[in-house]
């Protein structure tokens, strides 16, 4: 569930599907791979500088696109061996594309009245490690005071 609290952050509340969190992120650049398409051969320096470059961007998105198959894979056995077996579920704070914080809450009816009650918490900017037990992910007193300072 995705809210903006008081001072304009988006804060998204949600629950984990999975027991780890994904590491892999790729690296944020512009267009490396149609400079190099784009460029002739009287272009060999920027054109081996591009490829230097981009060789690495197309490994990663080999392995995200793995790790995602992997994911459409295992999420359906692990949501039913979760329920199954009663284990607890997480639920996740997140911002700016960022886990900041984290609670184990319990059975899937128990986690949506939890994502309920931290979202419309969040847009009264009650911040819910302010008010119960789980785990910061982040330095959260400086998440909190980044969003004051936005406008």
């Amino acid at each position: 569930m995705r809210v903006t609290d008081p001072q304009g952050r988006v804060w998204r509340v949600s629950r984990r599907w999975v027991p780890w969190r994904r590491r892999t992120m790729l690296p944020r650049m512009s267009d490396p791979v149609g400079t190099f398409w784009r460029s002739s051969g009287e272009d060999l320096l920027p054109t081996a500088i591009t490829l230097v470059v981009a060789l690495p961007t197309l490994v990663m998105a080999v392995v995200a696109a793995a790790e995602l198959a992997l994911l459409l894979l295992l999420v359906p056995v692990l949501a039913l061996t979760r329920v199954l077996l009663g284990r607890h579920w997480i639920v996740e704070v997140t911002t700016d594309l960022r886990a900041v914080w984290e609670t184990e809450v319990g059975t899937w009816p128990q986690t949506r009245q939890a994502i309920t009650s931290m979202a419309s918490g969040l847009e009264q900017g009650i911040y819910p490690w302010d008010e119960q037990p789980g785990r910061p992910l982040t330095d959260l007193d400086r998440t909190t005071r980044a969003g004051q300072h936005r406008e």
